[in-house]
């Protein structure tokens, strides 16, 4: 399991249903499909790429979600790459994100030049952790590791992970 039950719990709770109902939709649809097909296979969710269906029908779940960040990423470092930083964007990493929240929290808050955030940051201290950096490591095994590194092995060198 990736996340405890109590974390699954208040993410469902404080979850934007209003503004995300499109989602919300597809993702009744899809767990009902699971559900009554007694099937252990999941179709996707998430950020969904251009053939995503005819790749996941060939690739595991990990793959799809490693070509799904990746997509993701992609996208990011490409749209990212016409703008200029510290002026139309700042970069945060989750990694430095958990690890120094305030400082982290601090940088955005000045960039987007917002009022009235000790509630905000309040709330950010007692809700951001680093529990889950590594996490990745207790629960892929090394051959899913092998699997996805030909698919994410480009990105984090593009982001100097690697």
């Amino acid at each position: 399991m990736i996340q405890s039950k109590k974390d699954l719990m208040t993410k469902i709770l404080r979850y934007p249903y209003i503004s995300s109902y499109p989602y919300l939709i597809n993702y009744i649809k899809l767990y009902s499909k699971k559900t009554l097909s007694r099937s252990n296979s999941v179709d996707s969710w998430g950020p969904r790429f251009k053939g995503i269906d005819e790749f996941r029908k060939s690739h595991s779940l990990t793959e799809t979600c490693a070509k799904q960040w990746a997509k993701s990423i992609d996208h990011c470092i490409n749209q990212f790459s016409e703008m200029k930083e510290n002026e139309e964007y700042i970069e945060v990493r989750y990694e430095r994100l958990v690890e120094n929240v305030s400082y982290e929290l601090n940088r955005i808050i000045d960039f987007l030049q917002l009022k009235d955030i000790a509630e905000l940051l309040q709330y950010a201290k007692q809700c951001i952790s680093n529990r889950y950096v590594g996490f990745y490591k207790e629960h892929l095994s090394t051959n899913d590791l092998q699997n996805i590194s030909y698919i994410i092995k480009p990105y984090l060198q593009k982001l100097g992970y690697t």
